[in-house]
């Protein structure tokens, strides 16, 4: 059975400051990776955020080493 990365769970504080910058970031890269963080958060695999995303596995890979 493969391993997926994710990252660690977040607290309430960590989820809404990533919510916050998904919706208010003026630097798009930044927004992106916030959502890549939150997709990981909520169970999202990093095969499945490539697609949703369109950015390569190594990319989010780093975006989620947090």
């Amino acid at each position: 059975m493969r391993r997926y990365k994710k990252v660690s769970p977040l607290t309430t504080e960590a989820r809404e400051d990533l919510e916050r910058i998904t919706r208010e970031s003026p630097d798009f890269i930044h927004r992106r990776r916030a959502q890549a963080i939150l997709f990981s958060h909520q169970g999202i695999t990093i095969p499945q955020m490539e697609k949703l995303l369109e950015v390569d596995r190594d990319t989010i890979s780093r975006w989620i080493d947090l």
